[in-house]
């Protein structure tokens, strides 16, 4: 899996200079993949190590259609926002502090505008605006996050994946628990605190515990599914006819947190039209 070669990269980064990723084996590759092979580059790079993606045919057109083999070219500006045209998938991101506001909007503006004309999109925006500020503001990773978006017309479905190498939510609730003198929580357990409404391990006006369990309560009203992948905890939400909240066992921990996002784009609302009143006197 992506994650086995991750921590295989970590491994051979002390004693390498140069790495090869082999996904040969991928006929398909999905959002979360993508950006959990971004972060691996990016911070193999950080160590200057260099490395080379090997993939299967099936897949080289759409790895070159989100850039991914110019983003750690010298001359290539990752953190800006470039839009694919007449593609269901926005470009590959280096998640930029500055520029998530311009990306949100350009976001949500690009799929109104190619495919959802009429409806209201602010569940997209919502969740990209959490996830987006759960890296900033918790994560403490070296390197910065990666994300993808992507329509799936068959699937009825928008796809929304980013991650980062951080300290990994458990570790963040678990060293807020110490301070409260809590006991220490398993990582599932501790991804499920994160999820409460109000629970935060800052004390910010800007981080109010609202996060987490805005993203998750949106993914519900849209009937989509919602996946955190932290440590070695896994919580996977399924919110279709029925909620189905499951925590998984993780065979080999990833330092950081994955957030997978699938939105049901049926559920999206029309934008409603806005009606003057005139005022006879």
């Amino acid at each position: 899996s992506i994650i086995e070669l991750i921590a295989e990269s970590k491994r051979l980064s002390s004693i390498v200079n140069f790495v090869e990723i082999d996904i040969r084996i991928l006929n398909f590759i999905w959002p979360y993949q993508i950006v959990l092979i971004a972060c691996m580059i990016e911070e193999l790079y950080g160590r200057k190590i260099e490395c080379k993606i090997i993939e299967n045919p099936n897949i080289t057109g759409y790895l070159k259609s989100i850039k991914i083999h110019n983003y750690w070219k010298p001359d290539f500006n990752r953190d800006n926002f470039t839009p694919i045209r007449n593609s269901t998938t926005l470009c590959l991101w280096h998640v930029s502090k500055e520029m998530i506001d311009q990306y949100i909007t350009q976001t949500k503006r690009y799929y109104e505008r190619n495919f959802f004309k009429g409806k209201d999109l602010d569940a997209l925006s919502i969740n990209l605006s959490e996830v987006f500020n759960n890296v900033f503001d918790h994560s403490q990773s070296e390197i910065q996050g990666y994300v993808i978006t992507q329509y799936f017309p068959q699937k009825k479905s928008i796809y929304i994946s980013i991650c980062d190498f951080g300290v990994g939510i458990p570790n963040k609730v678990n060293e807020y628990n110490k301070t409260k003198g809590y006991k220490t929580l398993s990582d599932n357990a501790a991804i499920k605190k994160a999820l409460l409404y109000g629970f935060s391990t800052q004390s910010t006006i800007q981080n109010r515990g609202y996060g987490l369990a805005n993203v998750r309560d949106n993914v519900k009203a849209m009937k989509g599914i919602l996946q955190i992948i932290s440590n070695s905890g896994n919580f996977y939400g399924v919110y279709r006819n029925k909620e189905d909240e499951r925590l998984l066992s993780l065979h080999t921990p990833i330092q950081g947190t994955l957030i997978n996002i699938q939105l049901d784009t049926k559920q999206f609302d029309n934008v409603e039209e806005e009606v003057s009143e005139l005022l006879e006197f």
